[in-house]
């Protein structure tokens, strides 16, 4: 029986009841007896139904409470908003992805969430839900008041229409975060364009400018600098920068070796800090300038750091992992491109100091012929006078021939030391090292400056405790060491005053030490370090004073190191200076051994006199008429033509015992004429002297491959001259 049957029945005996007093009850007791077990059975029915629902129920409440844990603690941000975009809920994801208070999040347009271009795009998507009816996607970006940053995220939403199918009562939606997505996207985008932008790039301060343009597309910077190693003095030079003042730029172009900047740098790992972080000097500029966060990140080449590169933002307090990432991959990716430029640059700086190194030989060889020709000119002219070629002269006209050849030879030293460096640069000086006496070598060069000294009334002092020392070297070159300093020391000292030459030795460091001392001007430290550099002359100011070129102390510094020595310079302002040079000392037997070998070496030569005939070839007139007046009034027998061409028709009928032959010849010219003299079997074995002004580097090879037999630079002295006939010809 169901319970409507039930209570059909209890209806029935409820009406029976109530008629009771009006007519005799019909019902039995069994029927009353029936319809209470029927009543009992329907109550165990309603209480077992009953506690079916509660379980039920709580069936129920504890799958919603999960659904709701699900729903709440999603990774995925859930919305219900109504057809204009109001929150009506939202999981915590929701809220926090939004940024907004729980509490005040309902009820909140979720336009006013979204950026404004986020916002078109969103009204055309709930247009969109209203017109189709079906799931619709887009993507926004989200801003947030407590944060800088966008959120980029992929929206899907579904409608939820009215029962008649008219209107959109709500819309579910789901927002899930792609702003990972998106800055992968975004940096592979950087490096695209930065890759295209690197193909063109020819210079390096190029490449730099295009990677700071692609750092700053990272969403937490917006300036930057790049830096390259100076390789010189060890500090950090700019050559590119992006969205800095002036004023910045200006303090911040170079850090030096000792800068925070540079030693970090140096540590080969990137530096990511706030500006609060850094030292007080670098924080005023910092402060100054508005930055926040900063990033310092060092350029290497196969281990080796050759620059640095540094970013920061005006906005953002923090670089995020993800941008340090994308800082890390353009810079990791640009650092083979810098390396190759700097290389590039390098290379081309090198070919265009190559250049500029071969232009300048040229330059000092046709400047030593167009000096050394009239000089020789006027030297020979010189000596000849006064070895009375042309006759006696009076004293007055002796004193002033010395003049003229005194200045002669001070200008060919002048000459002399620019060639000097520049055979010392294109490393082609070699030392005639042998075992020579110390002590006379020293005097020597006291004797060549003591007229310079007296003319300043200046004492001159020698200090050797040591007898017969000997030192392995070059003679010419010790004496061209020792003058130069002492005449610095004379040139620098006032009237009166006091120059020395002090010699000694160090047995335990096998060296000795030639001390040159004066009491003098001094040098002020800070110029001390440019003692040595060429064509520098610390005293410009008075430049009139004191004359010279700056080359000195430059050769000096070169032959010094030639020797495998060092100079040093020790000097107190208005007190003086002492420059010490320090050249290796050899030990007792080496000294004997050097001296037994130097004197099997050279045998003394017996010289006898006999009439020779030279060949002249000169095209300047009047050198060749001096050579050959004073060679002429020695006994030599003279021929003299201008042309190599004359010279080789004169040889054709005449045959001399030697040949004094110019290089720089019209027609042909001398080392054309020498090969040409050898390739004739009759004239072949003539010796051959090449007197010329080239005296560069290789210019004495040159000539001797061409078949000369001795080789002269210009200007010469005709006694040197004749010692060399004599000696090719065996007088």
């Amino acid at each position: 029986m169901s319970i409507d049957d039930i209570r059909l029945k209890a209806e029935l005996l409820f009406l029976q009841r109530a008629n009771h007093s009006k007519e005799e009850s019909t019902v039995t007791a069994e029927e009353y007896q029936k319809l209470y077990q029927e009543l009992s059975l329907v109550q165990i029915e309603l209480d077992i139904q009953r506690e079916e629902l509660q379980q039920t129920r709580h069936a129920l409440e504890e799958v919603k409470s999960k659904y709701f844990e699900l729903y709440n603690f999603s990774p995925v941000a859930y919305f219900t908003l109504n057809a204009q975009g109001l929150i009506l809920e939202a999981n915590l994801k929701g809220i926090q992805l939004l940024g907004v208070d729980p509490h005040i999040s309902y009820h909140r347009s979720i336009f006013s969430c979204l950026t404004h271009p986020s916002q078109s795009i969103f009204y055309q998507h709930l247009q969109s839900l209203a017109k189709y009816r079906n799931r619709q996607t887009c993507e926004l970006e989200i801003k947030r008041k407590a944060s800088p940053n966008i959120t980029y995220v992929r929206v899907e939403s579904v409608p939820l229409l009215t029962t008649d199918n008219l209107y959109i009562e709500r819309v579910f939606t789901s927002f899930t975060d792609i702003s990972d997505c998106k800055h992968a996207e975004h940096l592979l985008r950087i490096q695209r364009d930065l890759s295209l932008n690197l193909i063109t790039a020819n210079n390096i301060n190029s490449a730099s400018q295009q990677l700071l343009t692609a750092c700053c597309q990272i969403r937490e910077i917006d300036c930057g600098s790049v830096y390259l190693t100076d390789i010189e003095r060890g500090g950090l030079s700019l050559i590119a920068y992006i969205g800095l003042s002036e004023d910045f730029v200006k303090k911040t172009s170079y850090y030096a070796a000792d800068s925070i900047e540079a030693q970090l740098t140096q540590t080969g790992h990137s530096l990511y800090a706030n500006f609060r972080d850094l030292p007080l000097a670098r924080l005023n500029n910092l402060m100054r300038e508005g930055l926040q966060a900063t990033a310092i990140l060092p350029i290497q080449d196969e281990g080796k750091i050759i620059g640095a590169i540094q970013l920061a933002s005006h906005i953002y307090q923090d670089i995020s992992p993800n941008s340090r990432h994308a800082i890390e991959t353009i810079t990791n990716k640009i650092q083979g491109v810098i390396a190759r430029l700097s290389a590039e640059n390098a290379s081309r700086r090198q070919h265009s100091a190559e250049i500029a190194s071969r232009a300048k030989t040229e330059f000092i060889a046709n400047m030593s012929h167009e000096l050394r020709t009239p000089l020789n000119t006027l030297l020979i002219l010189a000596e000849g006078l006064q070895e009375g070629s042309y006759g006696t002269l009076n004293p007055q006209q002796q004193r002033f021939l010395h003049a003229i050849e005194e200045s002669g030879r001070h200008l060919l030293s002048l000459i002399n030391d620019i060639l000097d460096l520049a055979k010392i640069e294109a490393d082609k000086v070699e030392l005639n090292l042998q075992m020579i006496a110390v002590e006379p070598v020293c005097q020597a060069s006291l004797r060549l400056v003591r007229q310079m000294a007296h003319k300043k009334s200046q004492q001159l002092h020698f200090d050797m405790a040591e007898i017969g020392l000997l030192i392995y070297s070059d003679e010419r070159r010790l004496k061209q060491i020792l003058v130069n300093l002492l005449s610095n020391a004379i040139k620098f000292t006032p009237l009166k005053g006091a120059i020395g030459l002090k010699v000694h030795t160090n047995a335990e460091q096998k060296q000795i030490v030639f001390t040159v001392w004066d009491t003098g001007i001094g040098i002020a430290p800070e110029d001390q370090k440019k003692l040595f550099t060429a064509f520098v002359q610390l005293h410009k100011e008075q430049n009139r004073e004191y004359e010279g070129t700056g080359l000195g102390l430059n050769l000096v510094y070169h032959l010094v190191k030639l020797h495998g020595g060092s100079i040093s310079v020790a000097s107190e302002l208005n007190y003086g200076s002492h420059f010490i040079v320090t050249l290796p000392w050899q030990t007792d037997h080496e000294k004997q051994l050097m001296t037994k070998i130097n004197a099997e070496e050279k045998p003394p030569i017996v010289r006898t006199a006999k009439e020779i005939n030279i060949l002249l070839v000169e095209d300047n007139l009047i050198t060749a008429q001096g050579v050959s007046d004073y060679l002429t009034s020695c006994g030599y027998q003279m021929q003299t033509v201008e042309t190599g061409r004359q010279a080789l028709e004169t040889l054709t009928h005449w045959q001399p015992h030697i040949i004094l032959l110019d290089v720089q010849l019209p027609e042909l010219d001398g080392l054309s004429v020498t090969r040409k003299i050898r390739e004739n079997p009759k004239c072949c074995h003539i010796p051959i002297i090449i007197i010329t002004a080239m005296a560069m580097p290789n210019d004495r090879e040159k000539c001797l491959e061409a078949g000369a037999t001795e080789y002269l630079s210009k200007p010469i002295t005709l006694r040197q001259l004749v010692a060399t006939i004599e000696r090719l010809c065996q007088i």
